[in-house]
């Protein structure tokens, strides 16, 4: 998961939530009035910080057709997904275990822990993707 962007000098480059998530056409010439920023992407996919609510939503760019981009939530709020990445970060030792019966264990726990701080855990494309990895 790739968070470099963020120490970028220029701030966060902010997007027009309501086109990208279709709520609005890309040849609506009026002001945006809702922005998401990425906060973290993995390979193509984005966790993108909506700045109206607060929630994180998992984006694909790579979306065909309006608004096919968005997938859904991903965790609450910012607060709720740094401490789900400091949950992958705490088991990544046994995750990473030369022993399959370990790191599948660490695996399932991981989701388990996930799921009981964030329940957009549960129902995520984003986090399937990742927990497919660790499998």
């Amino acid at each position: 998961m790739d968070t470099s962007h963020l120490r970028d000098e220029d701030g966060l480059d902010p997007f027009d939530a309501d086109e990208i998530y279709g709520e609005r056409y890309p040849d609506d010439d009026s002001p945006p009035t809702n922005f998401a920023f990425t906060m973290a992407t993995w390979y193509d996919l984005n966790l993108m910080l909506g700045a109206a609510a607060g929630g994180i939503t998992h984006y694909d760019p790579n979306g065909w057709g309006h608004g096919a981009g968005w997938k859904g939530p991903a965790a609450d709020s910012l607060p709720h997904l740094a401490v789900l990445l400091a949950l992958i970060a705490e088991a990544s030792t046994a995750l990473e275990s030369a022993d399959d019966a370990v790191g599948a264990a660490a695996a399932t726990e991981l989701r388990r822990r996930m799921i009981g701080h964030d329940l957009n855990v549960d129902d995520s494309a984003f986090w399937d993707k990742i927990f497919e990895c660790l499998d």
